[in-house]
């Protein structure tokens, strides 16, 4: 009910080009940051009683392979894969975009660059 007194009678202006390229000048923090990235992950999670060293050298093996061939990513996903990366409904599926800046540390911090 109160929602809709508000959408009754408060009218917000509408800005013009000028008032918004002002606001974003005086507000770089708004408009900059990180950078977005899309990142494609098989996830190699440790899991309680998961063999640790096993999953290291799997995903070790893993990631020399796709580096020399890239091809068959979506499959190893969707085999290997003990997260969301694997999932049906996700392997081959674009990627959802992601700051850097919220990503999780490992990430953030591992240097992707563009077409990595």
């Amino acid at each position: 009910m109160i929602g809709a007194r508000i959408e009754a009678n408060v009218r917000a202006p509408e800005p013009n080009e000028s008032e918004c390229r002002r606001w974003f000048d005086t507000h770089p923090e708004w408009s900059t940051g990180g950078g977005l990235v899309e990142a494609r992950h098989i996830l190699f999670a440790a899991t309680p009683g998961a063999p640790v060293q096993a999953r290291r050298a799997l995903a070790e093996q893993t990631l020399a392979e796709l580096k020399s061939d890239p091809a068959p990513f979506a499959e190893q996903a969707r085999e290997l894969s003990n997260g969301l990366s694997g999932a049906p409904s996700r392997v081959g599926a674009d990627a959802p975009s992601a700051s850097l800046d919220t990503c999780s540390a490992p990430i953030a911090e591992s240097g992707l660059k563009e077409g990595t």
